[in-house]
């Protein structure tokens, strides 16, 4: 069975419905797994803009289309996030992108850790790729 993904989709879909401050799709994802959404967010992002970058990712991504119609995170595959990482490859910067991919690894990563999930579904997604161009001084 393969996972298909429209790429169109590119704007969210609906809201994020929150229980408790944390997403339903996490918090019936397993027992545990809302405390750790907020423990992540709290506890292993130390800075604080960082965290709110991150955070408006993974609502972001929640917010996607093929996502936002799951009944918990145990049902996402790498297709999605590679649709996910498609789709917001037209609204933003290369750089923004790898920002968001960072920050769905981190998460998918931290629940993995903890018992959450399974696997990382993020760990095979590649971001888009980009040159730094650098310009020598004159001497």
């Amino acid at each position: 069975m393969t996972d298909t993904i429209d790429v169109a989709q590119s704007r969210p879909s609906r809201k994020v419905v929150l229980a408790g401050g944390v997403p339903a799709i996490i918090a019936d994802t397993h027992p545990d797994a809302a405390a750790r959404f907020s423990e992540y967010f709290s506890a292993a992002i130390g800075n604080p803009n960082t965290r709110a970058a991150y955070r408006n990712a993974v609502v972001d991504f929640l917010q996607f289309e093929p996502v936002a119609n799951m009944a918990s995170l145990v049902d996402v595959r790498p297709a999605h996030l590679s649709g996910y990482i498609a789709a917001v490859n037209a609204r933003f910067s290369p750089q923004m992108v790898r920002q968001r991919l960072a920050a769905l690894r981190g998460l998918f990563e931290y629940l993995a850790r903890h018992g959450v999930l399974e696997t990382n579904p993020a760990v095979a997604v590649r971001g888009p790729s980009y040159a730094v161009k650098r310009v020598r001084p004159r001497s």
